[in-house]
């Protein structure tokens, strides 16, 4: 895959820890052009998320204001205080200090090479989007084992590693115990031996077992201890190891320091090309250890293979672990990951306190860990996927990085288990993203852990903080940023006695990437009409949870399902078959986790962790298969498939096509078992004339041809259900070629009303009719409706006058001005490109509301009150593509 070549610098420091957000903050200060790269995907991590150091005692001093700064801010938001400070409240203020700045975060980046170029350095490194270069006059080194060193021939300083994990309860005094701030609060400490992180698992569960006392933060890196505070190493070079200061103040004053006195400028440093080592030969290589690739490895071990499992972190099980995703949503459960959700809930009493029904996060892991290592798996921790072998459209095999620098590895498979298909792209498989208008993809999340400690229960909490393009480093390191100093993570005060901030998650929330084009990709539109395989590998569940409120701006279906049926709360079983875990054309690679196959719109329902689970365990059983059988994996034969996925219980052989209504109370109703929709007229007729209509509309949608002549006769009712709902259906049926003429005037006076009636077929969700009706027109192409909607757009209070209850929906007014105007918008765009002669007056109106310096288009991200995703530029953007369209 071709480099990518980013803006250039002055000064590149390399880790967003507290020393390198300090010496940021002052190099940009002073003008320098300043990046940051950084590996994790949170700020402050060496501190923060490693618990370092316990007790972090606070008699230091700052030498400089903004250390002093810095150190006030934290007293005032309660986070220091005379008996110490409290660590995982730091990485929301570096994260808004680094966000101040104004500097550049590149994450997550894992380096690759450094070479000497003209009066600096090109530093490339490996993120999610590919290969990518920057030139830097200059380079500070903030990471504790001097990462960049070996490009230098300079020697890597001594150091060690330590697990720290916050427990409550009463623990007997040891060298390897420190009592926090409260009386039942303790640190306990565990050495990493030669980088053995499921080593010091087991030594942390062995630590506790027996005492009573109970795991709150659980560990997700370790944190290192180097040998000195480093120093200038050159003109050009700094190494300024954040972590090997005693304190958070220290090591942001020491960086502070720098920032305001060092100009980087002068020699440049001769720089070494590092070898490729021999990674060794296996059967199976799985990428990534998350919810996918640790199913992936146990499966494929577990059929005989030599497998190499490689983690860019030091965790096992991804979202489902680090990410603090801990629950279970829907999905159809069954599979090996059961034997370790079993295994992990015999650890809860010990390690972790539940959280939704799951299963905590650091016994998870050992869970996994436990399985690989007795399946025989090999685990490279702290490694990166930075490539593929391959030769022509058969990959060979995975080049990774670790702080010991590259290898080659040989394999007869590759499982792509980076979530984001990371491998997949740089082999060049054929992919979708994101949706059609903009790209976009599914919010993300930054999930943060807090701790009650009156019911002394630790869990989760998320909200949607925004939409990115992952593939973007510079865009992933803002929402990083941005996401981690948001409301919910930067609290005015972290004092409260009962209530502590555990943690920023160690892995952002993401809900969708690009997606491979499968030897069978499951789609939507497939699904609406039946035309579902029947040779499936396991089964999803769920409803279409895309999170986001912006339903105006999906695809036509979309449209259809959500905001004219309101189908958001009915579930589908959906079927995925072999074919969507093979990149089309292409052998010795497979996807699994949220890179296989299903476009945009299925990908928002077969995410869940049972589904990823599943994805990593069907994967690694058709590996082994097409090794054992010397074939392509698109020739495995299904019925071997099938055996193999049912004795585990991955492949359910009751489930079969439905559709469930779930209600307020998550009660389940079968609409239809065997297949999805029901084409009885007469029974569809009297679901239309209730308030949970929604099945019924599109039953009769997908079913015109039977329920045409009820449609027309039931939207001529006196009663307000049947007739509205009718029309809503012949509207639909009428974008699929049917009469729908008598729809138009009964959806032309719904659209025009302003009584706010809202129905009730989903849990959430559900759409005033007024805007389900307006849809309908402009589908239609009913010019009529142009009139109803401009006002819309042109009045910014126009829908206060429309009644509305508070709803995740609509959380409040602006949320629901946001609804009345961006459907307006995707209507009115529709329209813009059907009626040339009403142009003028369309770009009038728009052109009129969001060329306002004032115009300001927000909402709230799902599951959350507080946290509103700006929708104005983006706004702005598909306007000018779409008048540029025509």
């Amino acid at each position: 895959m071709d480099k990518k070549t980013l803006p250039a610098v002055d000064i590149l420091i390399i880790g967003a820890s507290v020393a390198g957000t300090a010496a940021a903050c002052g190099f940009s200060a002073r003008g320098l052009r300043t990046a940051i790269v950084e590996r994790a995907q949170m700020c402050a991590s060496e501190f923060a998320d490693a618990l370092h150091t316990v007790g972090n005692t606070m008699a230091y001093r700052p030498s400089t204001q903004e250390g002093q700064a810095f150190a006030d801010e934290l007293r005032q938001r309660d986070i220091l205080s005379d008996d110490g400070i409290s660590l995982p409240a730091v990485a929301p203020v570096i994260s808004a200090r680094l966000t101040a700045s104004g500097t550049t975060l590149y994450a997550p980046a894992c380096i690759t090479a450094i070479s000497s170029s003209g009066n600096g350095y090109e530093v490339t490194f490996a993120s999610m989007g590919g290969i990518f270069t920057i030139s830097a006059c200059a380079i500070v080194d903030t990471t504790a084992s001097f990462i960049t060193a070996p490009w230098f021939n300079l020697a890597k300083p001594e150091t060690t590693r330590e697990y720290h994990a916050n427990a409550v309860g009463t623990l007997p005094a040891s060298p390897d115990v420190i009592r926090g701030a409260r009386d039942d609060e303790y640190f306990v400490s565990v050495p990493v031996v030669s980088g053995d992180f499921d080593a010091a698992r087991e030594a942390l569960l062995e630590r506790l077992t027996g005492t009573g006392a109970k795991m709150v933060i659980a560990p997700m890196c370790a944190a290192v201890y180097g040998a000195s505070t480093g120093g200038q190493i050159a003109d050009t070079l700094y190494h300024l190891p954040s972590a090997s200061f005693g304190t958070v103040t220290a090591a942001y004053d020491a960086g502070a320091a720098l920032g305001n006195t060092w100009n980087g400028c002068g020699k440049t440093l001769a720089c070494a090309q590092l070898p490729v080592q021999d990674g060794g030969s296996w059967d199976v290589i799985v990428c990534g250890a998350g919810t996918a690739g640790a199913l992936a490895a146990l499966s494929a071990a577990r059929e005989g293979g030599r497998v190499l499992l490689i983690e860019d972190g030091a965790t096992l099980g991804g979202m489902g672990t680090a990410g603090g995703v801990l629950g279970y949503y829907f999905g159809v459960p069954g599979g090996l990951y059961a034997e370790a959700d079993a295994m992990s809930r015999e650890m809860q009493d010990t390690l972790a306190i539940e959280h939704m029904g799951g299963n905590g996060n650091l016994s998870k892991q050992m869970a996994l860990g436990r399985l690989l290592r007795k399946a025989g798996v090999t685990i490279r921790y702290e490694a990166t996927a930075i490539g593929v072998l391959q030769s022509e459209n058969r990959v060979n095999g995975v080049r990774y990085q670790t702080e010991d620098g590259a290898f080659e590895a040989k394999a007869l498979f590759i499982i792509d288990a980076t979530a984001e298909g990371c491998l997949l792209r740089q082999a060049g498989a054929p992919r979708m993203a994101g949706r059609a208008v903009d790209g976009s993809y599914q919010p993300y999340s930054n999930v943060y852990g807090v701790y009650n400690y009156e019911r002394r229960l630790a869990y989760f909490q998320y909200g949607d903080n925004g939409i990115v393009n992952p593939y973007d480093p510079a865009a992933l390191g803002q929402a990083i940023m941005s996401s981690g100093c948001s409301v919910s993570h930067l609290w005015e005060s972290f004092g409260d006695p009962q209530f502590r901030y555990l943690c920023t998650c160690s892995r952002i929330g993401l809900r969708e990437g690009e997606r491979i084009i499968g030897e069978e990709t499951v789609c939507f539109e497939d699904l609406l009409h039946d035309r579902v395989s029947d040779q499936p590998l396991f089964w999803g569940f769920s409803n279409f949870d895309n999170h986001g409120k912006d339903n105006a701006l999906e695809n036509d279906l979309c449209r259809q399902w959500n905001t004219v049926a309101s189908m958001w709360g009915y579930n589908m079983t959906i079927p995925i078959p072999a074919g969507a875990l093979i990149p089309k054309g292409m052998d010795g690679i497979l996807a699994a986790g949220r890179c296989i196959a299903v476009d945009h719109t299925v990908a928002s329902a077969v995410r869940m962790r049972y589904d990823m689970q599943k994805s990593g365990e069907a994967a690694g059983v058709l590996a082994m298969e097409a090794i054992r059988r010397h074939c392509p994996a698109v020739d495995v034969p299904y019925e071997v498939m099938r055996e193999k996925m049912l004795a585990t219980g991955c492949l359910d052989e009751d489930t079969k096509p439905a559709v469930i209504r779930i209600g307020q109370k998550k009660e389940r109703f079968v609409m239809s078992e065997g297949r999805y929709w029901v084409d009885d007229a007469a029974s569809l007729r009297e679901m239309l004339a209730g308030t949970q209509p929604g099945y019924a509309i599109w039953s009769a949608f997908v079913h015109a041809e039977n329920c045409h002549a009820m449609l027309l006769e039931a939207v001529k009712s006196p009663e307000y259900e049947l007739r509205a709902h009718a029309a809503f259906a012949l509207g639909l049926a009428g974008t699929a070629g049917y009469d729908a003429a008598a729809a138009i005037p009964v959806l032309l006076e719904i659209a025009a009303d302003k009584s706010g009636y809202v129905v009730d077929s989903g849990r959430k969700y559900n759409y005033p009719h007024a805007i389900s009706a307006a849809v309908v027109l402009e589908m239609l192409g009913v010019r009529e409706v142009i009139d109803i909607l401009l006002p819309w757009i042109t009045d910014p209070v126009y829908a206060d006058g429309i009644p509305f209850t508070a709803c995740e929906l609509t959380e409040d007014l602006e949320d629901h001005r946001f609804q009345h105007f961006l459907q307006a918008f995707g209507a009115l765009c529709g329209l813009y490109k059907r009626f040339p002669g009403e142009r003028g007056r369309i770009a009038a109106a728009i052109d009129g509301r969001i060329d306002r310096e004032d115009f300001n288009l927000t909402v709230t991200g799902k599951m959350t009150r507080v946290v509103r995703i700006d929708y104005t530029e983006k706004v702005r953007t598909i306007w000018k593509q779409c008048k540029e369209s025509v």
